[in-house]
């Protein structure tokens, strides 16, 4: 019986970690599948490692600015 959800068939609470999705859910895998996942950061408590977190990354072309100065305007074509 699997206590948390888990992307893989191999999760015991001594192989693994834990991770909080962006979504509130909680997945466990092997703590090397998280490490190599770039949207996934470690989350430190106390000084200490303590799951990771899934980080909501934004696409530096996506936040409205350019490199003329940030202004939109519309082309008519």
């Amino acid at each position: 019986m699997s206590l948390l959800n888990t992307k893989t068939g191999y999760t015991t609470p001594w192989h693994c970690s834990v991770a909080l999705m962006a979504n509130d859910e909680w997945i466990s895998a092997p703590m090397g599948d998280f490490k190599e996942d770039r949207l996934l950061e470690i989350v430190h408590e106390n000084g200490r490692p303590s799951y990771f977190r899934e980080v909501n990354r934004k696409r530096p072309y996506m936040n409205g600015s350019t490199k003329f100065g940030g202004n939109k305007q519309a082309v008519e074509l």
